[in-house]
């Protein structure tokens, strides 16, 4: 019968007419909803995550510093001559650098300042390889072994450098380094060279040994 005029509308396979899907609607609704709960559940992580990024970023900042010490002591006893790590602590900010005696009389500030030591290289700061980590203790946490108070993060007697002989042995001390409430320690154990490592938690107690 089909040539006066009459048209026909194609049908889905149930019987009715298609034209625009409900589910395009329902698409838009489900994704604000979706994207309302991931903001939702974003925002109540935040802080979580950012104390784990910065406990990360500490134990990786402490063990780095020990294995740059361990390095100096290594090139030490392989060349026979001493070798430092030279620390500049400032503006809540720790710097550090690797010199090598080139005297004869072992590593130090005076001999480096005036070029009777080698400088090994450039500065490098805890700023620029591992932000939010500064130098010395969370607010009242005592020291490792309760000694005498870190100035800037640094407990090695009077000067700034951890030096290292020829013979291995190093100068005792502890560098102490801080984020968001969580502690770290590198102690240095004179004549035998031996480093550990320590952690103090956000939960406060004592400090425990990182292994």
């Amino acid at each position: 019968m089909g040539t006066g005029g009459v048209f026909t509308m194609k049908s889905s396979a149930c019987g009715h007419p298609t034209g625009p899907s409900r589910q395009d609607g329902t698409s838009h609704l489900e994704m604000i909803v979706v994207v309302f709960v991931i903001g939702v559940l974003a925002s109540h992580q935040a802080p979580g995550f950012a104390a784990w990024r910065d406990e990360q970023r500490l134990e990786a900042a402490i063990r780095h510093l020990a294995g740059e010490v361990q390095r100096a002591c290594s090139l030490a006893i392989a060349s026979g001559r001493g070798h430092a790590l030279a620390f500049d602590a400032s503006a809540r900010d720790l710097g550090w650098r690797a010199a090598a005696d080139e005297d004869g009389d072992g590593v130090g500030s005076a001999d480096l300042a005036s070029g009777r030591d080698l400088w090994l290289g450039p500065w490098s700061r805890l700023s620029g390889r591992f932000p939010g980590v500064e130098p010395g203790r969370p607010g009242g946490v005592p020291t490792v072994a309760g000694g005498a108070v870190d100035r800037d993060g640094l407990a090695f007697g009077r000067g700034s450098l951890v030096a290292c002989g020829a013979d291995g042995g190093v100068r005792s001390g502890t560098l102490y380094l801080r984020a968001s409430g969580r502690g770290a320690a590198l102690r240095l154990y004179g004549p035998t060279g031996r480093q550990s490592l320590w952690w103090w938690g956000s939960e406060g107690g004592d400090w425990a040994r990182l292994r």
